[in-house]
């Protein structure tokens, strides 16, 4: 049932960028990162004095899908955002820990970023 529900999600998330490909448009795409979104901080609204203001955050989370599993490249919040963004494992890139500086790092600067990948033009299958 499980295996369903992700090939029917694969689909959704591929097919819309594919036919705005055959088209020879650009895909729209959307990317929220919110670092520290616990059930505690959703819970909590005050939970950082008032700096974080975000009141659509929990009506998004209750109105979306909830995920049960996740996966991670890297317990820590830097490691695991760059490679997500730049597609290299932390153990490859050495972007192993928080406050390492990402243009410094060999490896990184020879990938190609998430945002690049976009800025290239589109192209018709």
């Amino acid at each position: 049932m499980v295996n369903q529900y992700m090939w029917l999600m694969a689909l959704f998330c591929v097919a819309p960028p594919l036919c705005a490909l055959e088209q020879g448009k650009a895909p729209n795409v959307l990317i929220l990162i919110i670092d520290d979104l616990n059930t505690w901080l959703l819970n909590r609204p005050g939970r950082y004095n008032g700096s974080v203001i975000a009141p659509n955050i929990k009506g998004l989370a209750e109105s979306g899908v909830n995920f049960t599993q996740a996966y991670t490249a890297s317990p820590k919040c830097s490691p695991s955002r760059t490679a997500f963004l730049y597609g290299v494992a932390p153990w490859h890139s050495g972007h192993t820990d928080n406050g390492l500086v990402i243009k410094d790092n060999e490896v990184l600067a020879r990938a190609t970023s998430f945002f690049e990948e976009f800025q290239k033009p589109a192209i018709s299958l």
